[in-house]
């Protein structure tokens, strides 16, 4: 995107194109929505751990749109889910939740909102996601006794994407 803006800013001062904002922000609106659809369609390809039933018992399924979601999630089999927050805010409090898997994936898209997630001490947090115009911040701290290099180690793998919004993640 930098580079596609940097040609069209070389070209309106070579004299070659003639672009003013005006011409330029449909194209910016139009090639985030591309980006948004490349990416519901690759993650389609992908192979992914299936979610078995989405029960709402170990999994999340969470959208906010104008509003605001607080979910406590205490299940002892948690398995991952899907978070959207549109121009809503979503805060989801799983301190009390463990795996029985070593891992599970949180799919998470901020859109102009805000997604807040508490996890457990124990738990590590991969994001594996994509920022545009937005920020994610993980305010985990690993408790002192918890060894980092214990293969039993639960780990919550976070995918998406923020744009113009937050994501906090925190225990």
């Amino acid at each position: 995107m930098l580079i596609t803006g940097g040609v069209l800013f070389q070209l309106n001062e070579l004299g070659l194109a003639h672009f003013r904002w005006n011409d330029i922000w449909p194209i910016l609106l139009i090639a985030t929505g591309l980006m948004l659809m490349w990416g519901a369609i690759e993650a389609r390809r992908r192979p992914s751990a299936p979610l078995p039933g989405d029960d709402p018992r170990t999994t999340l399924n969470e959208a906010a749109i104008f509003g605001g979601v607080e979910r406590r999630v205490t299940s002892q089999d948690f398995q991952g889910g899907h978070i959207s927050a549109i121009f809503g805010g979503v805060e989801i409090d799983m301190t009390d939740a463990n795996m029985q898997a070593d891992e599970a994936t949180l799919e998470i898209n901020a859109i102009f909102g805000g997604i807040e997630i508490r996890v457990p001490e124990t738990w590590q947090v991969a994001f594996r996601g994509t920022p545009i115009f937005g920020g994610i911040a993980d305010k985990t701290r690993v408790g002192r006794t918890t060894d980092l290099s214990d293969p039993r180690r639960k780990v919550l793998i976070l995918t998406g994407a923020v744009i113009f919004g937050g994501v906090e993640i925190k225990n």
